[in-house]
C-alpha cells in the first residue's frame, strides 16, 4: 500500500472530524481550536468526501497487496469502511453505533494460492464485507493458516487460507469480546495466541504487523487483535483499539526492558486511547525465568530476568485488573490468561457509540 493512499485517507478523516465538530456546535464555531482544524460551515461537501472514500476503497480492495503489508491493508480497508459509514450518518444526522454492523474478512487468491518461491508472489487480496444484520452468523475475525516468507532481511507470516475457530451454530446468542494484545516487539504475543488457538508453539520469532484471531471459550466469542510493538507502527496500532473490552499488556521474562516499557510506553498509550478499559498484565516466556542460558546472556548486559518484585510493582503502578504469567512453549498458564477474560468477575465495558469518532479527535490532536 502506497504512502500516498495512507496520507489521503488520514486527510479525509480529518476533514470528516472537522465537519462533525462544525455540525455539533453550529452556532459556536469560535469555541473550536482553529489551530487544530479548519472548521467547515456546512455539510454539503460530505457526499463528495463519501465518493472519494468509496473510490479509494475500490482501489485498495482491487489492488495487489504485498505480503509484507497485508496487515496494514486490512486495517486501511476497515478504516475506510468505518469512515464511509460515519460520513453517511453525519450527512443524515443519525447517531452512529459502531457495533450495529458485522464486518467479515474474506480473502480471494488464485486457485494455486500464494507461492513463496515466485519472484513476484501473488498475495491474497483482502476485501471487507459489511452485513447490516447484526444477528447474521458471520465469523467477524477468522483465524488464518500461514506460511513463512522471507523478503530481504525480514521474515514474516503470510496467510494462506481461513480457518474459523467459531462454532457458527452457537454464535447468534453468545456474548462477544474484543481483546487487544500490546507489548514490545518479539515479547511473545503471537506465540501466545497460536498456543491458545492451535496448541502449537512457534519456535521462531516473527515480526507481526497486524493479526486477528477468533476463539470460543465458555460461551463467549473472543476476537483477539495481535498488534505490532514496533515504534514504526505507533500511528497504525491505534486503529485496532475502538470497542475493545480488554487489553493484554505483555512483557517477556527474558527481556527486562519490555517490563519497563509497560510503564514507560504501553499503559500511557492504552489509557490515552482506551480510558476505562480493564488491563491484564501478562508475563510471557515463563520457561526462561530460571533458564541458565538466558541468565548468562543477560549478565553480559548487567541484567537479570524479570523478578516478582518488579512485576508486582508494575502491576500496581498501571492498576492492572490481574497479573498472570505463562509459557507458550510449554503451555503452562496459557488457558488461564483467557479464562480471566470470560470469568464472572471480569468488569464489563460500557460501549461508546462514538468510539471511532472520539479516537479520531484524540489521534489528530496527538
Amino acid at each position: 500500500m502506497s504512502l500516498e493512499a495512507h496520507r489521503g485517507s488520514l486527510n479525509l478523516a480529518l476533514e470528516l472530524v472537522s465537519v462533525s465538530l462544525s455540525k455539533a456546535i453550529k452556532s459556536d464555531t469560535a469555541a473550536i481550536r482553529t489551530d487544530v482544524h479548519d472548521i467547515k460551515q456546512d455539510t454539503s461537501q460530505i457526499p463528495q468526501i463519501m465518493d472519494e472514500l468509496n473510490r479509494l476503497r475500490v482501489i485498495v480492495a482491487g489492488g495487489d497487496v504485498p505480503a509484507a503489508t497485508i496487515g496494514q491493508n486490512y486495517i486501511l480497508q476497515q478504516y475506510l469502511d468505518d469512515l464511509t459509514s460515519y460520513a453517511e450518518t453525519v450527512c443524515n444526522d443519525v447517531e452512529w453505533e459502531t457495533d450495529s454492523s458485522v464486518h467479515a474478512l474474506s480473502r480471494s487468491s488464485s486457485p494455486s494460492g500464494p507461492r513463496i518461491e515466485s519472484s513476484a508472489p501473488s498475495a491474497p487480496v483482502i476485501q471487507l464485507e459489511t452485513s447490516a444484520d447484526a444477528g447474521s452468523q458471520v465469523a467477524s475475525l477468522p483465524n488464518t493458516d500461514t506460511q513463512v516468507c522471507n523478503e530481504g532481511d525480514k521474515t514474516y507470516l503470510q496467510p494462506t487460507k481461513i480457518v474459523s475457530t467459531l462454532d457458527t451454530s452457537k454464535t447468534t446468542s453468545q456474548a462477544k469480546k474484543k481483546i487487544v494484545l500490546v507489548g514490545d516487539s518479539a515479547c511473545g504475543k503471537t506465540a501466545l495466541c497460536r498456543r491458545f488457538l492451535e496448541g502449537t508453539f512457534l519456535a521462531t520469532e516473527f515480526q507481526t504487523i497486524f493479526e486477528t484471531y477468533a476463539a470460543h471459550i465458555d460461551g463467549v466469542d473472543l476476537s483477539l487483535w495481535d498488534t505490532s510493538g514496533m515504534d514504526d507502527n505507533d500511528r497504525l496500532r491505534p486503529l485496532s483499539y475502538p470497542d475493545a473490552d480488554a487489553v493484554l499488556i505483555c512483557f517477556s521474562f527474558d527481556y527486562p526492558d519490555s517490563l519497563e516499557n509497560v510503564v514507560e510506553k504501553w499503559i500511557g498509550e492504552v489509557m490515552y486511547f482506551l480510558p476505562g478499559v480493564p488491563c491484564i498484565l501478562v508475563g510471557l516466556k515463563k520457561d526462561l525465568h530460571y533458564d541458565e542460558k538466558t541468565i548468562k546472556e543477560l549478565r553480559k548486559y548487567d541484567q537479570q530476568p524479570v523478578t516478582w518484585d518488579q512485576v508486582n510493582d508494575t502491576a500496581k503502578r498501571i492498576n492492572a485488573f490481574r497479573y498472570v504469567e505463562c509459557s507458550a512453549k510449554t503451555g503452562d498458564g496459557v488457558k488461564e490468561v483467557f479464562d480471566i477474560l470470560v470469568g464472572p468477575f471480569f468488569p464489563a465495558v460500557k460501549k461508546r457509540s462514538n468510539a471511532l469518532k472520539s479516537m479520531f479527535k484524540r489521534w489528530s490532536s496527538k
